[in-house]
């Protein structure tokens, strides 16, 4: 299960083939985490974006999944970020698609 800020970043990690579960913050952490809970959920990705609301929203998630005992993972983001160049996730498909053309690009040569 992925956990992003809004629609359009849930829109855009499904536009670029992400067939995993992906929930939105919408009614906040703790219903986040209930909703989690109530489906067994083991633990989560968290792909919020880099600007000082969507790290303020990760830190809230994280707290309430963790209080629940389930994993929240960060550490995918900041892979994301460093390869992906992404400050926004609404940005994921865009990015990813230029990545895999330069990939495509340079494997060919």
């Amino acid at each position: 299960m992925v956990i992003v800020e809004g629609l359009r970043d849930k829109d855009s990690l499904k536009e670029a083939g992400v067939n995993c579960r992906v929930l939105t913050y919408g009614n906040g952490a703790e219903a986040l985490a209930e909703k989690a809970v109530a489906q067994g959920t083991k633990s989560v990705v968290l792909l919020f974006d880099f600007d000082e609301e969507g790290e303020r929203k990760m830190n809230e998630v994280e707290c309430a999944f963790r209080l629940r005992g389930i994993k929240a993972d960060r550490e995918i983001r900041r892979k994301l970020r460093h390869v992906l160049g992404l400050c926004f996730f609404e940005e994921f498909s865009s990015r990813y698609v230029k990545f895999m053309e330069e990939f495509e690009k340079r494997v060919e040569t």
